[in-house]
């Protein structure tokens, strides 16, 4: 479908989330081959002429290995920890100059479809002048049309609530009933979910080579030769972020300190500066080299001891 939103309307893909409660980068979850990051771009792209942004932040190399390949600007947001509301301010600042609205979109509302968005862009286009929504479970959300002079108020938001608080608070509001946006993947039984109802496996996230090799890239830790395999196991919060108490990982990295490198640009670990780290039962230094077949544990500090 080509894009038909009018040469001034843009998209802002919203792709930063650190997904806890996934417990992997819910990004690259897959739907029908596809992850859930690359659906959302290329239902953005149909509808805005004037551009895609996509907002990363936690995972962001992995996120941005997903969608090199197609034509999006990218606007990574350090502080991604914030919330919502940081990404809509880091989205508006990379918007094109001769856009005059925006179209957010979250990746995660997996159930969207090119014709949800036609429609909301249609309804824009009869009042462009206005903010136009998505209704679902009885509020106005995203997706959602943002005009150019709104965009102010969008810099100011602080926190995780997005921009519905703005949306509510409209003298004049186009909303579009979308119950298809009520669907949002949060969690792996989210995921299992939508994948048995549009008929898909459920493969939980998108990991091939190339995602990888990016987060390497990112943190300095190329030139090994050749892939190794090796069991990595997490405790306490590593646990957490990674969803798994353990997991087998192929690597180029030469050291533990670049393998944690790696995993933490993979999984969005929190920083620990009492980590401690252990290669086959024995405590090792950060600078200790791999090898394949080896066991990584990471020890996180536990309050208390």
């Amino acid at each position: 479908m080509a894009a038909e939103g009018g040469p001034r309307l843009a998209g802002l893909v919203l792709a930063a989330g650190g997904a806890r409660r996934f417990g992997a980068p819910k990004q690259l979850a897959l739907v029908g081959g596809r992850s859930l990051v690359e659906a959302a771009v290329h239902l953005a792209l149909d509808c805005c002429a004037a551009g895609v942004v996509v907002v990363s932040g936690a995972h962001a190399p992995a996120v941005e290995a997903a969608i090199g390949h197609l034509p999006v600007a990218v606007a990574r947001n350090e502080a991604w920890r914030e919330g919502l509301a940081s990404s809509l301010r880091r989205g508006v600042q990379a918007m094109p100059a001769h856009a005059e609205a925006c179209l957010v979109l979250l990746c995660d509302q997996a159930a969207l479809t090119a014709a949800d968005l036609m429609r909301l862009v249609e309804a824009w286009q009869a009042f462009p002048q206005r903010m136009a929504a998505a209704g679902y479970a009885g509020t106005a959300g995203v997706p959602a049309i943002f005009p150019r002079a709104v965009w102010p108020a969008l810099a100011r938001l602080r926190g995780d609530h997005g921009a519905r608080r703005l949306l509510a608070g409209a003298a004049a509001l186009t909303v579009v009933a979308m119950p298809n946006a009520a669907v949002d993947v949060d969690t792996p039984a989210d995921h299992a979910g939508l994948c048995r109802s549009s008929g898909h496996l459920a493969l939980p996230v998108a990991q091939p080579a190339v995602y990888l090799r990016a987060a390497r890239q990112e943190a300095g830790m190329e030139g090994a030769e050749g892939m190794m395999r090796v069991r990595v196991e997490y405790f306490a919060v590593l646990r957490e972020c990674a969803g798994c108490s353990h997991e087998e990982v192929e690597t180029q990295a030469a050291t533990l300190r670049a393998l944690f490198a790696e995993l933490e640009a993979r999984h969005g670990f929190p920083r620990l500066p009492s980590l401690k780290v252990a290669l086959n039962a024995e405590f090792r230094d950060w600078e200790s080299p791999l090898a394949d077949g080896d066991t990584v544990v990471f020890i996180p500090p536990v309050a208390g001891g």
